[in-house]
């Protein structure tokens, strides 16, 4: 009787640890060569989710920052494989849509001259689990700028650094 109870404890409190929600996450960005270009840190607030950047060898200038719906990056394919924004919702693209934006949608970075950024961006709709589940997602560095209306991507141009979220 003891032994199964001890066996039962155990098994719970290794299934309870199975099934707590992620919390945080360090990823890598790297360009479509390979190159490293820094690491994101994701931490699910409850609230939403606030990512730090830590970005170096970009170039200068602001960029759109989105989350992409599939968890792959291959730089061969410009990235293509990430696939469209991360959009659970069906909503469209940017801040400026008359029924609210997806959950891909995040704010402008601004790449310093000496091709460094190192901020905290929040976005209150993003999940951490959602993103980890099935086969992941990415966080993608655009060429340009977001217009915040553009659909389905805000005329963002080019996908230049992306991180896989698994």
């Amino acid at each position: 009787m003891k032994k199964s109870l001890l066996l039962t404890a155990v098994l719970v409190s290794a299934m309870s640890g199975a099934a707590m929600a992620a919390t945080e996450k360090t990823v890598t960005f790297n360009d479509p060569e390979g190159l490293e270009t820094g690491t994101a840190i994701l931490t699910d607030t409850g609230n939403g989710l606030l990512i730090k950047l830590n970005l170096r060898n970009l170039p200068p200038g602001q960029h759109a920052f989105h989350i992409h719906e599939n968890g792959i990056c291959d730089g061969a394919a410009k990235f293509e494989s990430a696939g469209a924004h991360y959009n659970p919702d069906g909503d469209e693209h940017g801040y400026h849509a008359p029924e609210g934006h997806h959950e891909g949608d995040m704010p402008n970075l601004t790449v310093l001259p000496d091709g460094t950024l190192d901020t905290e961006i929040f976005n209150e709709e993003a999940d951490l689990d959602e993103m980890l589940a099935d086969n992941g997602t990415t966080l993608m560095i655009h060429e340009k700028a977001d217009d915040y209306k553009t659909q389905p991507s805000g005329n963002a141009g080019g996908r230049i650094a992306c991180a896989v979220v698994k």
